[in-house]
């Protein structure tokens, strides 16, 4: 295997994500946070979707296991986005995006 190619993905990873702020940025000029949240959400289930159709396994998940799976995707996507989007119209894209990377180990001070 090469060596290159975890690093080059990781590097194309960061890539993404440090252009998503401004792009989150100049997409709150022209729509309102629900309406970019909504659409961020469905064409992320649009490609999780592709996906699971190309390899054509799917697995429903237990039913004890749905509530916790409800709210760990509000937290984690509903409400991140949010906080994110309301982040992005009070400052800027670079303080965002700082804000975000550190937010880990702030939350550990």
């Amino acid at each position: 295997m090469n060596t290159w190619l975890p690093i080059a993905a990781g590097i194309l990873a960061v890539f993404f994500w440090a252009i998503s702020f401004v792009a989150i940025k100049i997409a709150l000029l022209e729509m309102r946070p629900e309406t970019m949240i909504f659409l961020r959400q469905l064409l992320g289930t649009i490609t999780v979707a592709i996906i699971v159709g190309l390899r054509g396994r799917w697995e429903l998940p237990a039913r004890s296991d749905l509530l916790r799976i409800l709210l760990a995707s509000f937290v984690g996507i509903v409400l991140h986005q949010w906080l994110q989007a309301q982040g992005m119209i009070t400052t800027t894209a670079i303080a965002s995006s700082w804000l975000s990377a550190l937010a880990p180990i702030l939350l550990l001070l």
